[in-house]
């Protein structure tokens, strides 16, 4: 009987208000960040997901006094730079925000499914406006993109064993991928979540990042009001070298469907039928399918499959442009990757 393994992944993060970094200037000036106030990821040594937007609190010390939240007094007494000083180029924004009577960094990640990380510095330079000579500049470094599984994880496979997804670490790199390949025997692998089992050939692949959602496309749910629905979205698609079956537990929803599937891919949008099996012994959906991308599940078949026509392709019926598929189901040009850490 195979085994299911799964990922042990150690999060460390550090409480919403606690100090994470300072730097000190000639009159023992310091400028403090806490941790991001909705995530609590400290932002020096962190890892940030594409995507998203974080904010942490600015404190300072003046002449060497306890750390004050920045706000709009000290702002009258000191300017603030903010630079790019390493050579990463994944974020859309890093920048010195008000909210209220706080000062936060702001930062937003370039959206993308990297199965890389990409090494960030950024410094930042608090001025005596008085003198133009009083200063202190702090420096942090961080990274983004998404967590590799760990080796231990791998190492502890055995031969047959079925693979669990973890979002907290979705990437395998190529050379992992060999290992598990190799340790059986270059035969098909299954990854799963518990909701879903693919079982493909990994012979020869690149690294692929397994992160997947189930959230509902508000287009899709608005335009076919008389369907029921269920979502399994990869959204960074990966491309495997063969097809590989994938199987989606129902059981949750079976009766409600009235043991009623079709399947959809969804891209660019635009709904493309698959042929799926359905057994209900098992209460199991089966489909074969080269590409993880965003499947829709439904009780009813659609025939008006265009559900929206992309930016640039009016009168193309919906078909398939350049883009990659956006978290909303669209088009996203030429999204960020990310560069090998």
């Amino acid at each position: 009987m195979k085994r299911t393994v799964s990922i042990l992944l150690a999060a460390v993060m550090t409480a919403g208000m606690a100090a994470q970094s300072f730097a000190q200037g000639e009159k023992d000036n310091r400028i403090v960040l806490s941790a991001d106030t909705n995530s609590g990821i400290s932002l020096e040594g962190g890892l940030l997901t594409p995507g998203e937007k974080y904010r942490f609190p600015v404190s300072v010390s003046i002449d060497g006094g306890e750390p004050q939240p920045l706000n709009p007094d000290v702002m009258e007494d000191y300017s603030f730079k903010l630079s790019n000083t390493g050579e990463g180029d994944s974020l859309v924004d890093f920048n010195l925000s008000k909210s209220g009577d706080r000062y936060y960094i702001a930062a937003e990640v370039k959206a993308g499914w990297p199965t890389a990380k990409t090494e960030e510095e950024y410094s930042i330079k608090m001025v005596n406006k008085s003198n133009r000579k009083d200063f202190v500049t702090l420096t942090v470094s961080f990274e983004t993109g998404y967590e590799l599984v760990s080796d231990e994880f791998v190492s502890g496979l055995d031969a047959e064993d079925e693979i669990e997804v973890d979002n907290g670490a979705p990437v395998f790199d190529a050379e992992q991928l060999e290992r598990i390949a190799k340790r059986n025997q270059y035969k098909k692998v299954t990854f799963t979540d518990g909701d879903w089992r693919f079982t493909v050939s990994i012979n020869d692949m690149k690294a692929v990042n397994l992160v997947h959602n189930q959230n509902a496309v508000k287009e899709i749910v608005t335009k076919y009001e008389d369907h029921s629905f269920e979502f399994l979205t990869f959204p960074s698609g990966p491309q495997f070298r063969t097809n590989g079956v994938m199987e989606l537990d129902v059981s949750a929803y079976a009766d409600d469907f009235n043991d009623q599937f079709f399947v959809y891919r969804y891209l660019n949008g635009k709904l493309t039928e698959i042929p799926a099996q359905y057994h209900d012994a098992e209460e199991l959906l089966t489909f074969t399918t080269d590409t993880l991308g965003r499947f829709i599940i439904t009780d009813k078949e659609i025939t008006d499959t265009v559900v929206f026509t992309p930016a640039g392709q009016a009168g193309s019926a919906g078909g398939a442009g350049s883009g990659s598929p956006a978290a909303g189901g669209g088009v996203l040009i030429n999204p960020s990757t990310g560069s090998a850490a």
